[in-house]
């Protein structure tokens, strides 16, 4: 047992007042004769026996009084078993993101109790302690050093936020000015949820060894939800009076079976369809819907459902933009085949133009969005450089070899090697089968089959720079590759030739025609946008350098950063200042895209860190502690009982009471 004011012992010496009165506090007697005095002298005896008794009780009760009097002046306590939270400087990061808003108790959400626990928290520290509180806006305020009275106004402005951050984002913006504080040691407080799809890797957290940290999570009543995943489109073009299907993948999070869950679907304000789904415990469903309504050119949809008790993934926007045709632009030469044309030949999906080499008309390049290089078997220098600006633009080009390939010429634009292979000696093999689970081939067949059929091919050249094979031949070398990198190209292996391939004529053809086609234009096929993107890229038709983008939905107005990158509209999002739902895209001339946005679905997920996989990693470090704490008076005590001991001077000034209480009994009834 320790005192936190031990100089108060010294009233201790008040003890010898009492002892003293006790001995000096005696009484004259006076004599009276009596004739017979034997019946007195036994009442003597007894009275004097008793008188004796209730002052040494009396004198006890008075010495316990004054004992335990300046025992709770002194303040004993019981030491904690850390360290006592004295440090001048406190950092606290609050988790504020969307999934806090699920409840720990009735009617009480994460984020509300790490308010009061933060409240709580400040009460604890001394009065010149000064803090840091920072939530996932990572806002300037964050930076600045606060009072106590301070820290508790800023605790009534924190809401929830669409933002998501890692705790190694928090720790990282925490640490960045620890080389300029003085102080020795910093306390660093984490409430959050402690979320094993948001938290990140904990082993690139770096746990400065000049501050304590201390975690403090919140474990949720029912940590169940369902959201929405992905939506996306049967057909990745989006035309008026065409077929078309919207796929909403639905994922539970729970280990709990989720039956008859009602969903409605609404177009441009319209509920369009409505079902009800049966989702197994942490299972997928993907629910089709006809998209057979009438569309207008930019159309606002949005998915909604009732799930309880984390309601804020119970809607889902989206946006569906009736595309304008995809421009396709042949280079072709005259020894090349019309394969290209026919595929593209579909006016209402594309606009297709075709030049030969020698009479290309490169004004057509400024509107294009995918080159085909059709058997071109040199590459000059105006071309090479034409097509190096257009891929620094952010277009697309996809290259058919010729027979005869000068890949010296080819190297302007992407480094190739061309295999001793003549159209005479070609050894055709059967194409591998594509791993469907390639992004590229993503949606594009409705089944899969193990025995499917592929077309023959061979390889007559390959590019030298980093790829990704998308088709193959049978060992392994790549037929049809995408560059990875800078450079948006796709490059075939071989002439589209009875000599070397039938892919043109095979099933697999055109659809992966159209997925190059449909990727060269992705920029704005974009059905919705993570509130956590920093960056958004728009193809705008007449786009113009010296114009405004504004977004704007019902409530707000805003002027992002952007810039023009060719065709695109670059724009650094305010991802503090936005909500989820619409947001135009709008110039004087009027409204250019309509926006979409949602929150992350990593922050649907809610299975949580428990307390031994917490404990695991503050084992591995000295200066980490978990808090395990129900309620905002556990979780003061628990800080007390553990740092600043068990403090003993109510229950001294208790016994104080009752030693003065039981004087007064002793001297009224004794």
């Amino acid at each position: 047992m320790n005192f936190l004011y031990p100089q108060f012992l010294l009233g201790l010496l008040t003890l010898s007042i009492p002892i003293i009165v006790h001995l000096f506090n005696f009484r004259k007697t006076k004599k009276i004769q009596f004739s017979n005095n034997l019946f007195l002298k036994n009442v003597k005896e007894v009275s004097t026996a008793k008188r004796k008794l209730k002052h040494y009780l009396t004198l006890a009760a008075r010495l316990l009084f004054i004992l335990f009097l300046v025992l709770a002046f002194a303040q004993p306590f019981i030491p904690g078993l850390k360290e006592s939270l004295k440090n001048d400087l406190v950092y606290v990061y609050l988790d504020n993101s969307y999934s806090m808003s699920n409840e720990v108790a009735q009617d009480l959400t994460s984020l509300d109790q790490g308010i009061s626990f933060i409240d709580e928290l400040v009460g604890i520290y001394p009065q010149n302690t000064r803090f840091k509180l920072l939530t996932n806006e990572f806002l300037p305020s964050g930076d600045l050093l606060k009072t106590k009275n301070e820290i508790k106004d800023l605790l009534a402005e924190i809401s929830f936020s669409g933002i998501g951050r890692t705790l190694e984002e928090a720790n990282n913006r925490q640490l960045k000015d620890f080389l300029n504080i003085k102080e020795d040691k910093k306390d660093i407080f984490w409430l959050s949820d402690f979320q094993r799809s948001t938290v990140g890797d904990w082993q690139r957290i770096n746990f400065d060894t000049s501050a304590n940290y201390y975690l403090v999570p919140f474990e949720y009543r029912a940590p169940d939800n369902v959201y929405i995943d992905s939506i996306y489109l049967s057909s990745p073009f989006l035309l008026e009076n065409e077929k078309n299907s919207l796929i909403i993948s639905f994922k539970n999070a729970g280990n709990k079976a989720v039956e008859d869950l009602p969903v409605k679907l609404f177009i441009n304000d319209n509920q369009v369809a409505n079902t009800s789904l049966t989702i197994a415990a942490n299972g997928t469903l993907d629910e089709s819907f006809e998209l057979t309504q009438s569309l207008k050119r930019i159309n606002r949809g949005k998915v909604s459902f009732e799930e309880f008790p984390v309601t804020f993934d119970n809607d889902f926007y989206f946006t569906l933009n009736v595309d304008a045709r995809v421009d396709v632009l042949e280079i072709r030469s005259d020894q090349s085949s019309n394969n290209v044309a026919q595929v593209y030949a579909n006016d209402k999906l594309f606009n297709f133009t075709s030049f030969p080499v020698d009479n290309l008309n490169y004004n057509a390049v400024d509107n294009t969005d995918l080159i085909v290089l059709n058997e071109v078997s040199t590459i000059s220098p105006s071309l090479a450089n034409l097509l190096l600006g257009f891929l620094e633009n952010n277009g697309t080009i996809a290259i058919i070899p010729a027979q005869q390939t000068d890949v010296n010429t080819y190297a302007r634009i992407l480094p190739v090697r061309e295999k001793s292979v003549n159209g005479s000696d070609v050894l055709k093999t059967t194409l591998r089968t594509p791993d469907l689970s390639n992004p590229f081939f993503a949606n594009m067949f409705i089944e899969s089959d193990d025995i499917f059929e592929m077309p023959l091919g061979s390889g007559k050249i390959t590019t030298l720079a980093p790829g990704e094979t998308i088709l193959s031949l049978r060992n392994r070398d790549p037929f049809l590759s995408r560059v990875v990198g800078n450079r948006n190209i796709f490059l075939f292996a071989a002439p589209l030739k009875e000599e070397f391939t039938n892919l043109h004529q095979h099933a697999i053809f055109v659809p992966v025609m159209y997925r190059i086609a449909s990727l060269s234009n992705v920029l704005s096929d974009d059905l919705y946008y993570s509130l956590n993107q920093s960056i958004v890229s728009l193809r705008v038709d007449s786009i113009s350098k010296n114009v405004i983008y504004k977004l704007k939905n019902e409530d707000q107005e805003l002027i992002p950063a952007q810039r023009i990158l060719g065709r695109d509209l670059i724009m650094e999002l305010p991802k503090n200042a936005m909500n989820t739902g619409y947001y135009d895209v709008f110039n004087d001339s009027g409204i250019k895209k309509v926006l979409s946005f949602n929150y992350n679905p990593d922050e649907s997920i809610l299975a949580q860190y428990d307390l031994s996989a917490l404990n695991e990693v503050a084992g591995n470090h000295e200066n980490v502690n978990v808090y395990n704490a129900d309620d905002t008076n556990d979780f003061t005590r628990s800080l007390r009982e553990l740092h600043s001991g068990i403090p003993l001077w109510k229950y001294m000034l208790t016994v104080s009471l009752l030693a003065l209480l039981a004087e007064i009994l002793i001297i009224r009834y004794l």
